[in-house]
């Protein structure tokens, strides 16, 4: 039930896929409350990695904190060298608060009279100094709390300088703090840690499937003629042209191995009696994908480009999103993870930001701002879209192109500070959609987190793709259940089965229910207000 911290750092790929190791097992095994691990994991995977004795939370912090004697810190402090060594260093911060300066104190001594290296260490929260106030909010945000509230008991941290900083700063803290203590050998300690990491984050093969590349080549080509035939298309000759262009250049990408692996967990979804959305996204362009049954959709018929889709320029895999019903999403991760294994399926983590409304309504509530203040300037807030370039700005251009909020600054300076949190990281959570598929357990490229229940890595879609990671969009659309389930209702009562792939897209009454003036609700994708316009 009890833990406490301590430093690990990886020296090289050895020491990081062990680190991972002991991340990994901490979120999955030791998970109590917080991940943790225990010293006979730390010992037994100890290799290229560096140690030290931990911050003011260590262990060693929490006999200093009881006011144990010296040689219990220094028999304790010995007994970690021995189990971690000999990458094991005695960590020292700059700490002025009471409990702080008692725990360096301490550590110096018995580091010295044990003859265990010391390493100087920043506790580091935020890149800059004027930051603090910063943390200072987003702690108490975190912890649902008011500004007003005296500090203890309100969550907020012993000193405001837990910045970035320079050895010359760090000399000259340590000197004001302990001014009868000598830290120039932590200090150059430091320095040599540095650059005794010698790392590269390694790179994951892209998941192939288990033939021979020719085999792979007569595998993909009898699919899309097998399809052609199935669709009734052999004989078009515009049909035929287009196949083959599309097959070389997929073949010449080397996309192949992806083009079978989407085709295949799609057509075991449709065999499931699981309904799949007939195309999203540029995808709908590739006559390929509508041979391999992975689109419903006729790129031909409608007009679509191919190169949309896929680029003679480009050379990262085309993204393929597809749509299940949101119900049975699971059934086709459940698949993957049987063919291919359950250690080498997980889902992407995405990192959700403070939003522009959010940290308003926050900062509001810390700071006990009026509702109708809030509400007005959130009422007035600049709208963006992700792909603008100032869409990191829209509160900082807000305050400064509309009178109210102009004014509402003058009456709330702290407001100001919503422009600082704007577009930066809130939390980890999962992704909606992103599943990745490695060769090897994604133990071994990534840390694994645990979040109510789930496994999702440490990365997000970009980091994913940067280590070469296969990373396919499975989506789950309550529509599609809706759609299933009044197709089914439709067959229990009237005795038709609605094939929705082969709906006819001219039918009038459809179209009467687009020139609808109020609102086009429960259609995906056009019960939104901005296509609600286009529509009208």
């Amino acid at each position: 039930r009890e833990y406490n911290h301590i430093t690990v750092i990886a020296l090289n790929n050895t020491g990081y896929k062990n680190l991972l190791k002991l991340v990994t097992d901490s979120w999955l095994k030791g998970f109590y409350y917080k991940p943790r691990t225990d010293w006979r994991e730390l010992s037994l995977h100890k290799e290229g990695l560096l140690f030290t004795s931990g911050c003011v939370s260590s262990a060693l912090g929490e006999l200093v904190k009881n006011n144990a004697s010296i040689e219990s810190i220094k028999e304790l402090l010995d007994r970690q060298n021995k189990l971690l060594g000999p990458n094991f260093y005695a960590e020292v911060t700059p700490l002025v608060f009471p409990l702080g300066k008692k725990y360096i104190e301490k550590i110096y001594q018995a580091a010295k009279e044990l003859n265990i290296p010391l390493l100087a260490t920043s506790d580091c929260h935020y890149p800059e100094s004027h930051q603090a106030k910063l943390q200072e909010i987003m702690l108490c945000i975190q912890s649902n709390n008011t500004m007003a509230t005296p500090a203890p008991p309100r969550w907020k941290f012993d000193q405001d300088d837990f910045y970035l900083k320079s050895r010359e700063q760090m000399f000259k803290d340590f000197m004001i703090a302990y001014p009868n203590l000598d830290f120039q050998s932590a200090l150059d300690n430091t320095v040599k840690v540095a650059e005794m990491v010698n790392f590269k984050f390694p790179q994951a093969k892209p998941l192939e499937l288990p033939m021979s590349e020719n085999e792979k080549i007569k595998l993909f080509k009898e699919l899309c003629w097998k399809g052609m035939i199935q669709r009734g298309l052999e004989k078009k000759k515009e049909y035929v042209t287009r196949a083959k262009y599309e097959i070389e250049l997929i073949i010449k990408k080397c996309f192949i191995d992806y083009f079978l692996i989407i085709s295949d967990f799609i057509l075991f979804a449709k065999r499931s009696d699981i309904l799949v959305g007939p195309a999203r996204g540029s995808s709908a362009g590739s006559l390929v994908c509508y041979l391999l049954f992975i689109t419903e959709v006729d790129p031909i018929e409608h007009g679509l480009i191919f190169e949309r889709f896929i680029d003679l320029n480009r050379e990262d895999i085309p993204d393929i999103d597809i749509d299940f019903e949101d119900e049975k999403r699971h059934i086709v991760k459940e698949y993957l993870m049987e063919k291919y294994g359950e250690d080498k399926v997980g889902d992407i983590a995405t990192f959700s930001t403070f939003k522009g409304k959010m940290i308003i309504q926050d900062l509001g509530r810390i700071y006990k701002i009026p509702f109708e203040v809030l509400n007005k300037i959130k009422s007035l807030l600049i709208f963006r879209s992700g792909g603008d370039s100032r869409a990191g700005f829209t509160i900082e251009d807000t305050f400064a192109n509309f009178e109210y909020p102009k004014q509402a600054l003058k009456e709330y300076p702290m407001l100001d500070y919503a422009k600082d949190f704007e577009g930066q990281i809130r939390q980890l959570s999962k992704h909606a959609a992103g599943v990745v598929i490695g060769n090897e357990p994604l133990k071994n490229i990534c840390a694994i987190y645990q979040r109510q229940g789930e496994k999702i890595l440490s990365m997000d879609y970009d980091d994913v793709s940067s280590v070469g990671l296969l990373k396919i969009d499975i989506l789950g659309l309550n529509t599609l259940t809706f759609l299933k389930k009044a197709a089914n209702l439709v067959g229990q009562r009237h005795n038709k089965i609605i094939d929705f792939y082969k709906i006819p897209l001219d039918d009038e009454e459809v179209y009467k229910a687009f020139r609808n003036p109020e609102k086009l609700f429960g259609i995906f994708q056009f019960d939104g207000q901005a296509v609600n316009q286009v529509c009208r």
